[in-house]
């Protein structure tokens, strides 16, 4: 029997696939093959290029099935990285599937809508977000392609991501005008872009669409709140949403730091314990959050609670954890009714707590060890925070610290 290796093997297999994928199922293959791919701001330039290489290879396995829908795709893929240079390439490579089905009176959006939401998150400020949403529409109507729903929504995002509540409401009156009914995506994003005076005028009109608030509406509403520093209209929001099982933990988060931030810890706890009475399954930032609460408030056996139970359950620890428990046992050193025996309890528990989160690997940030160098400055152990200092500074994978430099030079000026 004939064996194909090799090149020729690869030519074969890219065949097969061409023969066997429509267009639509090449752009089904890009969503399933790069579905985790993250948003520009987290990927380091080495990836792009990788990335770049992995949708140039998927786009030759396809072969002469590429249509303009997997080009949409592509262009969605690559967009969502911010590689703006790759994005006009394969705009311009698409351009006789384009002319194609313009000639066929195809009015399908998709090329479009690909390339609005790929300009569109690379934006940087209001101004340029008018300017991308103008020429993309202008285009369109050039090319005589329809918006669609999924249009309108991607122009709102970018709208909504800077606040241009006018431009918002413009787009959507745009919207009923052209007989195009605003989903609930819809809505929610105009909520996300809302102020608390003109969350209510929203929901109105998202009910008088015919659409219940679900849990994105209430996430979006309590953060517009939260950014507003306006608490009592977040934790009324958020009754709401946990009265009608909407609230997620993420909501639980945002309420709890804004009340933290008003210096309203007992009430930031108060958010938690019926949070946590609701059914809602508290994450590590719900305890991070909670710690810094009960440390507000010199209630360190709390603290010390919350974070046993942290470390004995399945919630992840990273170096905050750690961080946020030194310094709440920092601030418990600090009182002023400790015996000698109190505080050297205190800093072997600060020390014991530096080394876990060691063991686990969780302490690759400098704020684990500034943490406990204020615990030896603030009971002037100056031997132990030499030492510490020495150690930190011959781990070459820990960034340079100011903090425990100053701690070190202000011990030893004052012996």
């Amino acid at each position: 029997m004939l064996r194909v290796r090799g090149p020729c093997l690869t030519a074969v297999r890219q065949q097969q696939v061409a023969r066997r994928t429509t267009d639509a199922e090449g752009a089904k293959i890009f969503s399933q093959r790069f579905k985790h791919t993250k948003s520009w701001r987290h990927v380091d330039a080495d990836k792009k290029v990788r990335l770049k290489g992995d949708v140039r290879r998927t786009l030759n396995e396809l072969g002469s099935s590429v249509g303009v829908k997997t080009y949409a795709a592509a262009i969605s893929v690559i967009g969502r990285v911010g590689m703006s240079q790759t994005v006009d390439e394969l705009w311009e490579e698409s351009k006789h599937l384009r002319q194609k089905a313009l000639q066929a009176r195809s009015t399908d959006p998709n090329m479009h809508n690909a390339l609005l939401h790929a300009r569109l998150s690379k934006t940087k400020d209001a101004d340029e977000v008018k300017a991308v949403t103008t020429s993309l529409f202008s285009l369109m109507s050039k090319d005589r392609v329809y918006p669609d729903l999924y249009t309108f929504n991607i122009a709102l995002k970018g709208a909504a991501r800077w606040a241009l509540l006018p431009a918002c409401q413009k787009m959507l009156c745009t919207m009923q005008n052209r007989r195009i009914h605003p989903d609930l995506v819809t809505f929610n994003t105009l909520l996300s872009g809302s102020t608390p005076e003109t969350v209510q005028t929203v929901m109105k009109q998202m009910q008088k669409a015919g659409h219940r608030p679900n849990a994105k509406s209430y996430t979006a509403v309590i953060s517009v709140y939260c950014k507003a520093r306006h608490c009592a209209g977040a934790v009324l929001w958020f009754e709401k949403a946990l009265g009608e099982k909407q609230a997620t933990v993420r909501d639980v988060v945002n309420v709890m730091k804004a009340l933290l931030y008003a210096e309203n810890p007992a009430k930031s706890l108060e958010i938690m314990r019926s949070a946590l009475a609701g059914g809602i399954a508290a994450d590590s930032e719900v305890y991070h959050v909670g710690m810094l609460c009960h440390s507000k408030l010199r209630d360190f056996a709390s603290t010390a609670s919350l974070y046993r139970e942290m470390i004995a359950g399945d919630v992840p620890v990273s170096y905050r954890t750690y961080s946020i428990f030194i310094d709440a046992v920092c601030s418990a050193v600090a009182e002023p009714s400790n015996t000698a025996e109190r505080v050297r309890q205190l800093v072997t528990v600060a020390e014991s707590a530096l080394t876990a989160g060691l063991q686990k690997n969780a302490c690759s940030n400098s704020q684990p060890f500034e943490a406990l160098a204020r615990v030896y400055h603030r009971v002037g152990d100056a031997a132990k925070l030499e030492k510490l200092a020495k150690n930190y500074a011959q781990s070459p994978k820990l960034p340079p610290s100011e903090e425990i430099a100053r701690l070190l030079a202000e011990s030893r000026s004052s012996t």
